[in-house]
């Protein structure tokens, strides 16, 4: 009679002795290594380097059964994990559908605006992953999409480096985390104001000027950047001086 050969789950050699648990079933065991020490028997932060958890002996007194199993078992379990695969794949694929028939206008348009939108991208990486569309995921693509869809009036101002002037009123105020100088004493708060013009267009400025919505100002400063930001072009102003309006 053939010796039985047994695997672990990997496919691999058992790397101990093979023993079998009450209901026959083929299992290895493991010493699990000291928790304190892992497994080196020494430790560096005592006076005493012998691990006092292990003695210096490096285990934990405890082992990790590990199930063993024939060949032939291994390739039934692979045969039947692949299945279980398929059928998942089968069931994803067909949720997919389902969103692609039910909120297939919203989703095109999604995509259409993937690249410009990290917002947007994020949400369809979710929906990909999961196969699924909640209403608060279907809200926020098309709150998105509309921002993207009409930018409004605001224009990028200026030629990046030129030096600008221009009234506006406080529309956002961002607290910023306070930053140190190198003798440890705290800079004045600062804040990220977004400001619009009576034209409509966007600036960014960084300021420890203090200020709230509605509050109308006189910036000035040099371009540094022109981005867009949910479909809004915004002109980045470096330098800031925010003069109140009298």
């Amino acid at each position: 009679m053939s010796e039985i050969t047994y695997l672990t789950r990997k496919g691999e050699c058992p790397p101990t002795a093979v023993h079998f648990d009450d209901n026959g079933k083929p299992y290895c065991a493991i010493d699990i290594a000291c928790p304190l020490c892992g497994g080196t028997g020494r430790t560096s932060w005592t006076p005493d380097p012998i691990c006092i958890a292990c003695d210096g002996e490096g285990g934990s007194g405890r082992a990790e059964r590990i199930p063993l199993y024939t060949p032939d078992e291994i390739q039934r379990l692979e045969a039947a994990l692949a299945k279980k695969r398929a059928r998942q794949e089968a069931a994803r694929a067909r949720s997919l559908q389902t969103l692609e028939e039910n909120h297939g206008a919203i989703l095109e348009a999604a995509r259409a605006i993937r690249n410009a939108s990290p917002y947007a991208d994020r949400i369809l990486d979710t929906i990909e992953r999961t196969a699924a569309l909640s209403p608060a995921q279907a809200a926020s693509l098309e709150r998105a999409v509309a921002e993207h869809r009409d930018p409004g009036p605001s224009q990028h101002l200026g030629a990046i480096g030129e030096r600008i002037a221009i009234t506006a009123v406080v529309t956002k105020v961002a607290p910023l985390k306070p930053r140190f100088r190198s003798k440890g004493r705290p800079t004045a708060p600062a804040c990220a104001v977004t400001l619009t013009t009576d034209d409509g267009h966007q600036l960014v400025a960084f300021t420890a000027t203090p200020c709230s919505p509605r509050d109308r100002f006189t910036i000035s400063g040099t371009v540094k950047t022109h981005k867009t930001w949910k479909g809004k072009r915004q002109t980045i102003v470096t330098r800031a001086k925010l003069t109140p309006e009298v």
